[in-house]
């Protein structure tokens, strides 16, 4: 099932999302997207389908940047200030958990949307039993991960090996110097940071992903 839906954030804005609920579902995804997308971007969707087969229902959603009908997909148009952005974040979580309690829930998203749940989970920590970080936005820097071991849940890293933001040798020395069960890495054979693989489609690569998503669900 899928349904286009409202939540309200903290600071007062209402936003759009969508559901994409499979009957079955025993897990629930609150799913983010990367800086220059929306939650209707190809990534996003092929996601959430994939996702749907593997038991996992998922809440896409918009910041306030992404939700204004100006706003452009795919260029260097600025987002919102990181108070903002963990509040949308936040606040997605709490209307999705309200409406599903009934569901193991996991947060996180693709690079902006992973980077800034780790922000929000150090800062004070989210109702939910994991953290998704799929193409994590390292670009070198401490600072970007300094906060990791105050992060309260499990993280996932799920990172293409062509992944020019963050090489494999970096997302494998975040996750060792974070206790064992804390965090974990998977990875996306020739996938570049937006998750794009030669000879492979867009579906394949994020049933790749959703598989690992329902492996770190399945040991939480």
């Amino acid at each position: 099932m899928t349904e286009f839906t409202f939540f309200h954030t903290s600071f007062g804005m209402e936003l759009p999302a969508i559901w994409d609920h499979p009957e079955d579902a025993d897990t629930l995804l609150v799913l983010g997207h990367g800086s220059a997308s929306t939650m209707t971007t190809p990534l996003m969707v092929a996601l959430s389908a994939a996702l749907a087969r593997c038991r996992i229902a998922t809440l896409r959603f918009e910041y306030p940047y992404s939700a204004d009908p100006s706003f452009k997909p795919f260029t260097d148009a600025p987002v919102d200030d990181a108070d903002t952005l963990k509040d949308t974040l936040r606040s997605a979580l709490n209307y999705a958990v309200q409406a599903h309690p009934d569901l193991t829930a996991l947060i996180g998203g693709h690079s902006l949307s992973g980077l800034m749940t780790t922000y929000a989970d150090a800062q004070e920590p989210l109702w939910a039993k994991g953290i998704i970080c799929l193409g994590f936005p390292h670009r070198g820097d401490p600072a970007r991960t300094a906060h990791l071991d105050r992060c309260s849940q499990p993280i996932l890293f799920v990172q293409g090996s062509q992944d020019s933001l963050a090489p494999k040798a970096e997302i494998t020395e975040i996750c060792r110097s974070l206790p064992e069960d804390r965090a974990f890495a998977a990875w996306i054979e020739d996938a570049s940071h937006g998750f794009a693989a030669e000879g492979r489609s867009l579906d394949e690569v994020s049933r790749e992903i959703a598989q690992h998503i329902r492996n770190f669900a399945n040991h939480l």
